[in-house]
């Protein structure tokens, strides 16, 4: 009788040890996601007054095919001094075509020169996600047209556990 319960007992815990090992290497895996979008913004409440807070909201779209929508943007920024620094946060809603489904918290202090902001958090595909994302105006400053600022070029670089 012994016999049978001591081999089986090594069996059972063989098989706990490698179902733990399997499940402790899948847990700590992390996933790295690299995108770029290209993103069409506006504004609301938008002055320049310090301690002013304004809105904005942006569609988010292919860069290889301007007409393929694949997400939103939206947010909010509280300037701080008058000379362009503002303390902003959005989130960021993906529809699975690029980079995952799901949002992408982000928040960060933007001023003149620095164009980055940490990413803070998600859900779905980027739950726990961090990192950053950086954006980069396409039209300058003083463009003849307003209505064709701003454009941006975002770049999203995350780790997700």
């Amino acid at each position: 009788m012994k016999r049978r319960v001591v081999p089986g007992g090594i069996l059972a815990l063989s098989l706990a040890v490698v179902l733990l090992a399997a499940a402790a290497s899948t847990a700590s895996a992390a996933t790295e996601y690299h995108f770029r979008l290209f993103e069409k913004q506006s504004f609301q409440g938008l002055t320049g007054a310090a301690g002013e807070v304004f809105r904005y909201k942006g569609k988010m779209f292919d860069p290889k095919d301007r007409g393929n929508r694949v997400g939103s943007d939206r947010g909010r920024c509280k300037i701080l001094r008058e000379d362009a620094v503002a303390k902003c946060e959005g989130t960021i809603h993906l529809n699975g075509e690029i980079g995952g489904l799901g949002d992408i918290e982000y928040r960060g202090t933007w001023r003149q020169g620095v164009d980055t902001f940490n990413v803070v958090g998600g859900t779905d595909d980027f739950a726990g996600a961090t990192g950053e994302t950086g954006f980069r105006n396409l039209v300058k400053r003083g463009h003849p047209d307003e209505r064709f600022w701003p454009r941006l070029m975002t770049t999203w670089d995350l780790l997700v556990p």
